[in-house]
C-alpha cells in the first residue's frame, strides 16, 4: 500500500506525485486511490480503533471509486475511467 505520509503534497495546481505516478504507468488506478483513501483517514490514525478504520478506508475508497466527479477528474487527467468493484 502506497505510503500516505510519503505523498502529502502541499495544495496548489501541481498535480500530486500518485497523480503524476498514476499518469505515467508506475501505479495503478487501484493504488492511486488506495492512496487518496489513505491520505483521506491519515489524522483518524491512533484516534479510533484499526477496524473502524478499515471501514472508513473501505467507505472512502468506494466513493472515490464512484463518484462522478472524480470519475472525470480521474479520466480527464489519465485517460482511464475507474471500474464497479466487483471483488465484494
Amino acid at each position: 500500500m502506497v505510503n500516505a505520509a510519503a505523498t502529502a503534497e502541499p495544495s496548489g495546481s501541481a498535480p500530486s506525485l500518485a497523480l503524476q505516478k498514476l499518469q505515467s504507468g508506475e501505479i495503478g488506478l487501484d493504488e492511486y486511490l488506495d492512496d487518496r483513501a489513505e491520505l483521506a483517514i491519515a489524522h483518524l490514525k491512533g484516534t479510533i480503533p484499526e477496524e473502524q478504520l478499515g471501514v472508513v478506508r473501505d467507505l472512502i475508497r468506494e466513493r472515490l471509486r464512484s463518484d462522478p466527479v472524480t470519475v472525470e477528474l480521474v479520466r480527464q487527467a489519465t485517460h482511464l475511467e475507474p471500474q464497479p468493484d466487483t471483488s465484494a
